[in-house]
């Protein structure tokens, strides 16, 4: 009997999101030229921002899952700054996995106020909450930043499988990667200069972003199981950041 398609797993989503990074962070440091390469990487983020909200959902050990995720973020910093800037040392950027980190704290305290406060004062305690995060993000640079975080959080408010669940996951990637990231691009340019970028550059000065929420073409194919699951695979995807970022920076300034 042929082998019918039954969506991807935890672990599948895991893996695609693994090979554009890798895709993405391969094109930034040996082909910057190739601009398609990042355009593709754009999918990655959301991928791996939909899976910090999976794990949260079904973790059984929440301070286990934060202190994982933190010791990765710690593990990942000197490789992070060795592959985009070829230092060993302590640079402001920050890798992405602290925007989970701060994420992760994030909706757990929404997480905790819906489950205490009445309503209004879970939304109240939920916006404070989304502002102090990301202020923090934006204050600490780390990668995506403030975005990154609303991200995760437009995830976790709007988990699930129906329509209504699925256009609220469309509406906080296009908020974010259209929206929000072209406005942050354009007040970097100086919107003075906005008739001149749309004179020389046409669409094309806008943000990669654009292309991220392309990322849901895959992820409305999740199909709610964990997949392959095993502890060497836990530990080999964990150490997939830190170690091709390093073996990226070692190759692009001690061998190339």
């Amino acid at each position: 009997m042929p082998h019918t398609f039954k969506g991807f797993s935890a672990f599948s989503l895991r893996l695609i999101a693994m090979i554009i990074m890798l895709i993405d962070h391969t094109g930034a440091v040996f082909f910057p030229q190739f601009l398609w390469l990042r355009y593709i990487g754009r999918l990655a983020f959301p991928i791996f921002a939909f899976l910090i909200v999976e794990g949260y959902s079904y973790t059984k050990d929440f301070r286990r899952y934060l202190l994982r995720l933190s010791a990765l973020a710690v593990i990942s910093d000197f490789p992070f700054h060795l592959m985009l800037q070829g230092t060993w040392g302590y640079t402001p950027f920050q890798n992405v996995i602290w925007t989970f980190v701060i994420s992760l704290i994030t909706i757990w305290l929404v997480d905790q106020s819906r489950q205490i406060l009445p309503k209004w004062g879970a939304l109240a305690s939920g916006i404070l909450i989304t502002a102090i995060a990301y202020n923090l993000a934006q204050f600490l640079d780390t990668d995506y930043r403030g975005l990154g975080v609303i991200t995760v959080l437009g995830y976790y408010l709007f988990r699930g499988t129906t329509w209504s669940h699925r256009l609220g996951q469309l509406f906080t990637l296009l908020l974010v990667n259209l929206g929000l990231a072209n406005l942050s691009y354009l007040g970097a340019n100086g919107w003075e200069n906005l008739p001149l970028l749309f004179q020389h550059f046409g669409f094309s000065f806008l943000s990669p972003q654009l292309y991220a929420p392309l990322a849901l073409a895959f992820i409305w194919l999740y199909n709610g199981r964990a997949g392959y699951k095993s502890k060497p695979t836990q530990i080999a995807q964990y150490l997939f950041y830190p170690i091709h970022m390093l073996i990226l920076g070692i190759l692009a300034f001690y061998v190339f």
